[in-house]
């Protein structure tokens, strides 16, 4: 119990910490697909841009898959979770629109998270067609896939609060990592860097909202 209580003072204690920041876009290859303009749950703007950004990463590769083999793309959906909208691609959380994020863009949750999924869906479109054409008939690695992407998403501070405090700076186009082929590890100058105890506390609440 008392640990309980600990924990959420803590995570209280955080969130009214974080400062007031700049909207972080989410972009692929110049489209921005979303717009994140609030913080949420001690996640600042950017890390929230960061988390969104791997997880379309991800959703891309899961599409490409299901192309090779001749399966239709996955769709990201608009749900209502017990406290919010989201959307989901099957049951994994891409990004959230809270209330604040509906005010912010003077629209309601639903409809944000339904414009949200539509231009990822736009956007998924868009980057398995240039995985597909940069691959050609090759076999390529999960990883290889990820960086390709990754190095299209135009400063979206990716890796800003996953790797450890000191690590917030966003990482551009220029600065992306496009790992080989072959299914060798795919790493940064951030990769080496031990997450801190804030660091962890940051990435247990990103897999809830």
């Amino acid at each position: 119990m008392f640990l309980c209580s600990a924990a959420l003072a803590a995570g209280a204690a955080f969130s009214v910490a974080v400062p007031l920041q700049q909207p972080a876009d989410v972009s692929y290859s110049g489209y921005v697909i979303l717009r994140i303009r609030q913080p949420v749950w001690g996640l600042s703007c950017s890390e929230r841009a960061a988390i969104v950004t791997r997880r379309f990463a991800s959703m891309v590769n899961e599409g490409f898959r299901a192309q090779r083999r001749e399966l239709p793309l996955p769709k990201a959906q608009v749900r209502r979770l017990p406290s919010t909208w989201a959307v989901l691609v099957g049951n994994v959380v891409l990004v959230t629109a809270t209330e604040d994020d509906a005010a912010a863009n003077k629209t309601f949750p639903d409809k944000l998270a339904a414009l949200w999924a539509d231009r990822m869906n736009h956007a998924l479109d868009l980057a398995v067609s240039d995985i597909r054409r940069e691959s050609g008939s090759e076999s390529v690695a999960d990883s290889w896939v990820v960086a390709r992407i990754l190095g299209r998403m135009e400063c979206s501070a990716r890796t800003a609060g996953l790797a450890g405090p000191g690590a917030g700076a966003p990482v551009c186009k220029a600065d992306a990592v496009t790992g080989p082929k072959d299914g060798s590890e795919v790493s940064s100058q951030n990769s080496a860097q031990t997450p801190g105890l804030r660091a962890r506390l940051r990435q247990a609440m990103s897999a809830l909202w």
